[in-house]
């Protein structure tokens, strides 16, 4: 067999090996089953890399080759006698879309959000700034209300600016004043100096109102605390102000800074709000049987009034009309543990579970790289799937291009909640959105069993490795945006297999020499570039 048949041969087991998990992914599988797909993703992996790099090869053949013609067409008209020897060329040798359903209509809780802009605009004449915190269990759905209490007319009558900043589990005062003044001015905020920036939000606040968003905090430490109010104390005056800060925990320092009537207590939803959010991401505009009725109201009451069971719920049995799988959900031992975290994770899981690929499956799996609460880029995550080889062609429609595979993947992760919190812009397209505290966690650990090596795919922001990347061979991301780095090296010109190289946002004002020889760059996006630039 010659190279030419054994190429072909591999080619065709890759295929096989893909359509094998493909259909292996929704089946209940024996441990040692596991372990041995686990191996053969692997391989295919590695049969992936072994095409990326000859169809490398052949392209810098093919350049070589034509390069060699040229040379001896200079040659042969200068009379040389000497020719460049001409090289041989090396031999050449189902996946379904998915339909976006708009999961961004939310049950909005019109008498919560208007007891707490009662609170907010009573409470803000009694001091410098009142506090009302928003407390309540996980995947309650604090967020969302406190962002529907500042987008109401009535808050943005009353409050002549109003910041969001995001705080999660990391209370540090320098970035939420960076955060404040970039949510002002919708300027990047790169300014170091404490001072510096509270004189420009003093200024951007000047004779001004002010409502101060905290989402997601955790800090039960009141010096931090104490920091930061000391800082807003000295920024304005105005004792119309207020802060909102929502919280799952109420020993948190800032909580316990506020007084007992500006508790806020987020209590679940009732079973038939829970009914409604199935109902619309499984039914959507069409009608339901009346037997199903009966058994989503049954699984609407185990979702124990969590909107975000009752939207992935939605999502993984939108369009499903078999009774039988509506049975097999109601009756899954999930619902026994709901009341917990685990059992919200359990629910997270049997969405994974459902999803229609494992193509699908990997693309939210590689989302856990980007931090927790971060607004991911939809164009950018969608190039970065490309660069990672995740997306495939759906069967009988090899001309679509990966770009619309993209979108299709994003909207399908989109409708089974596992994205959420969606940006738009002014035409009411989706730029970015975000993934829950537990997907992400869901998805880190899926990532993490999946690879044998985490560091396969991509780097991202990490500078310690910059030395030595060049032994990751299989590398296909480079992802240092915003990284405190000031020089690459040129081991990265031997990466064979990079397609994205984002280095925005750092000191670098160099790129390294690169050896085209080795890196196929026509196929790399290198991201944000500025002109001035120059390679060494």
């Amino acid at each position: 067999m010659g190279f030419k048949d054994e190429l072909n041969k591999l080619r065709g087991s890759l295929t096989m090996a893909h359509a094998f998990l493909h259909d292996v992914e929704t089946r209940q599988l024996d441990e040692p089953i596991q372990v041995w797909l686990k191996q053969l993703r692997k391989i295919a992996r590695e049969a992936d890399d072994v095409l990326d790099e000859l169809a490398y090869e052949d392209l810098r053949r093919k350049v070589e080759t034509q390069m060699r013609k040229k040379i001896n067409d200079r040659a042969l008209k200068f009379g040389l006698q000497q020719r460049v020897p001409t090289l041989p060329p090396l031999s050449r040798g189902s996946q379904a879309t998915h339909s976006f359903v708009d999961s961004s209509q939310v049950v909005v809780r019109e008498a919560d959000v208007s007891k707490i802009i009662d609170l907010l605009i009573g409470s803000s004449t009694r001091q410098t700034f009142s506090i009302i915190s928003i407390v309540g269990m996980g995947c309650l759905g604090k967020t969302t209300l406190a962002k529907s209490v500042c987008n109401n007319e009535r808050t943005r009558n009353y409050f002549n600016k109003i910041m969001w900043v995001c705080v999660s589990e990391n209370f540090y005062v320098q970035r939420i004043l960076q955060e404040m003044l970039e949510s002002l001015t919708g300027q990047t905020c790169d300014m170091k100096n404490r001072d510096a920036i509270l004189e420009k939000i003093r200024n951007e606040l000047e004779g001004k109102t002010y409502l101060l968003a905290l989402d997601d905090v955790w800090d039960e430490d009141f010096r931090t605390w104490e920091d930061l109010r000391s800082s807003l104390l000295g920024i304005n005056e105005n004792k119309r102000s207020s802060i909102l800060v929502t919280t799952r925990n109420e020993n948190v320092a800032v909580v316990r800074a506020t007084p007992h009537e500006n508790r806020y207590h987020l209590m679940p939803l009732i079973d038939d709000e829970c009914w409604a959010i199935i109902k619309n991401r499984a039914f959507q505009n069409s009608s339901i049987p009346q037997e199903l009725e009966a058994i989503g109201r049954d699984i609407a009451r185990g979702c124990v009034g969590v909107p975000l069971v009752a939207n992935v719920i939605g999502g993984t049995m939108c369009n499903k009309r078999d009774i039988g799988e509506w049975v097999s959900l109601r009756d899954s031992p999930i619902w026994c543990s709901l009341k917990k975290n685990e059992g919200i994770v359990r629910v997270l899981k049997l969405s994974f579970d459902r999803l229609p690929s494992s193509s699908l499956k990997q693309c939210l799996a590689y989302c856990s790289n980007f931090p927790k609460d971060f607004m991911i880029d939809k164009e950018q995550l969608i190039q970065l799937w490309m660069a990672e080889g995740f997306l495939q062609q759906p069967e009988g429609n090899f001309q679509l291009a990966f770009e619309d595979i993209g979108n299709e993947y994003f909207n399908g992760l989109l409708s089974n909640s596992l994205l959420q919190d969606v940006e738009k812009d002014l035409l009411g397209c989706i730029t970015g959105c975000k993934m829950h505290d537990l997907v992400h966690d869901l998805a880190q650990s899926i990532r993490t069993s999946e690879t044998d090596n985490t560091m396969w795919y991509s780097l991202f922001s990490n500078s310690s490795f910059l030395h030595n990347v060049a032994d990751f061979k299989g590398l296909r991301v480079l992802n240092f945006c915003d990284a405190y780095i000031s020089s690459l090296s040129e081991s990265i010109g031997r990466l064979k297999h990079l397609r994205y190289f984002d280095i925005s946002n750092t000191r670098i004002d160099r790129l390294p020499k690169i050896h085209y020889s080795a890196v196929p760059f026509a196929d790399i996006k290198i991201v944000d570039v500025p002109f001035s630039w120059k390679t060494s």
